[in-house]
């Protein structure tokens, strides 16, 4: 949807987008809604802004607005080249360059785009977490198998899985769960959506609202879960991502990170439309049956 100048009101845009709309030297002619569309239940937390004198922003909503000062502050540490700039950010709200080229879904680059994005996630991984960013590690682990166990039963609860499938899942994350984990800073959704290709070739995280401080090795299984790759592909991404950072912690525990990873996206779908789990349910069901059949860890996370 597109909205012209008279409509841009404080109703339609909220509080914080107005409040950096209005703050900018040129005036905005029109916004358009670039995230909601087509699915059920979610609202726009992206925009497309063109202003008055030319140039065109990015309007993107965090969760809340920790998030977006996280998001803001952690900005002038990324490579600008790889993550689009953040310009300001007012509330929960972030505005951002536009990166005025094709998105990754539009003009996928097989193995090579797999191998770039493994190495941009890898470097994110890499980067030193300030002294008040630290998180205890133990403590995150221990929230993902929580979260892993309450997601689980949600999903029986709501008619997502049958309880006998649950239990399998459980049993399967306790066989395969790791001793620790990596924090760091993390996107929490890398995939072609949220790629663009720059007019030099490279690729560019456009949409940064996302990103905080967590698990490493779940943000692997997030990618697992948002970006189907053939066999060629994943062992590109993983291969380019162990240059910068040994992958190894995911590998041996894939199947905990890829279940944790389904759960939590099945869970945050259905609560917004009954059937929207329908995907990441496939998906854990599929790793169920590559783990019945006898499926390493290694396996289901470069093959399938």
């Amino acid at each position: 949807m597109t909205l012209e100048t008279p409509a841009l009101t404080r109703d339609h845009l909220g509080d914080d987008l107005w409040t950096l709309l209005r703050a900018l030297p040129s005036p905005p002619i029109a916004i358009e809604s670039l995230s909601g569309v087509g699915y059920p239940g979610y609202q726009p937390t992206a925009f497309r802004i063109a202003l008055a004198d030319g140039r065109v922003v990015k309007a993107l909503r965090a969760t809340s607005e920790e998030q977006a000062v996280l998001v803001h502050a952690v900005s002038s540490r990324l490579d600008a080249r790889r993550f689009a700039a953040v310009l300001a950010r007012a509330g929960a709200t972030l505005l951002t360059e536009w990166v005025d080229g094709p998105p990754l879904r539009e003009s996928p680059g097989g193995d090579a785009d797999a191998r770039e994005a493994g190495d941009l996630l890898g470097a994110l991984h890499q980067l030193a977490l300030q002294p008040h960013e630290q998180r205890p590690a133990a403590a995150m682990l221990g929230d993902c198998t929580a979260r892993l166990r309450k997601h689980l039963g949600q999903l029986v609860e709501r008619g997502g899985l049958a309880a006998s499938e649950r239990d399998a899942a459980l049993q399967f994350a306790t066989a395969h769960a790791p001793a620790g984990c990596t924090v760091g800073l993390i996107h929490r959704d890398l995939c072609p959506e949220n790629l663009a290709r720059r007019a030099g070739g490279g690729l560019c995280v456009i949409d940064l609202e996302t990103m905080g401080v967590g698990v490493c090795e779940y943000d692997l299984g997030r990618t697992w879960y948002r970006w189907p790759m053939p066999a060629s592909g994943r062992q590109a991404f993983h291969q380019a991502y162990t240059v910068r950072r040994d992958a190894g912690a995911f590998l041996a525990h894939a199947p905990f990170w890829i279940l944790c990873a389904t759960a939590t996206s099945a869970v945050l779908r259905i609560r917004k439309h009954p059937d929207g789990a329908e995907v990441p349910v496939e998906r854990l069901r599929g790793v169920l049956q590559q783990l019945h059949a006898g499926a390493s860890p290694e396996r289901i996370a470069l093959e399938h």
